[in-house]
């Protein structure tokens, strides 16, 4: 009878010891997949951050070089704040 015991005692043992792993695993999975996510999301932040400094990079490249910028040479004019007058300037108002 003792035999027995110890042999049911034994298995609850183990099936109790199986939960607590499985139970632990699902916790790393949890855990993993939130780090997962998370290089991602830095892996884009990062990316985003580098072509932005390569960005500068070629504005300044233009710079020291001379060439007109981008935009220069699109016709863009960053120091006109103000809409162009009408044909007739001032009197037609």
């Amino acid at each position: 009878m003792e035999y027995a015991q110890i042999v049911a005692a034994t298995e609850r043992q183990f099936t109790d010891e199986e939960r607590d792993i499985e139970a632990r695993q699902a916790e790393v999975d949890t855990a993993q997949a939130l780090l997962d996510r998370r290089r991602r999301a830095l892996k884009r932040k990062r990316s985003g951050f580098t072509k932005m400094v390569e960005g500068w990079r070629t504005l300044d490249v233009e710079v020291v070089s001379g060439k007109p910028s981008r935009s220069d040479a699109a016709g863009d004019d960053e120091d006109q704040d103000e809409p162009p007058e009408p044909a007739g300037g001032e009197a037609a108002a």
